[in-house]
């Protein structure tokens, strides 16, 4: 995460319009160049704090020669539902607090 931080200063914005030059020649994405730039401003008053990580439930085969990654139906509901359902609760009981 401290990275994230050096990275993402004001100062920095000129190197992650280079990375995401990068990331367009060497990512396969339908997000645009064009599109990922437009995001550039809110980088600034990004903090590595808000930034949830995760892992998607499952594994890589080899299958007919191509490595395809076999994710787990049930694990994979279950961190959504972890994911999503805690920031709706947390939601919930603050509009309950106001009240």
């Amino acid at each position: 995460m401290a990275t994230m931080s050096q990275t993402l200063r004001p100062g920095n914005i000129t190197q992650v319009i280079n990375i995401l030059s990068l990331a367009n020649e060497n990512v396969v994405t339908n997000i645009s160049l064009g599109v990922a730039r437009n995001y550039i401003p809110y980088l600034v008053n990004f903090h590595d704090l808000e930034i949830e990580q995760g892992q998607l439930p499952g594994q890589s085969e080899l299958i007919n020669g191509m490595w395809i990654f076999l994710h787990d139906a049930e694990e994979t509901i279950e961190m959504v539902r972890h994911i999503f359902m805690r920031h709706i609760e947390e939601e919930l009981e603050e509009d309950e607090t106001i009240i």
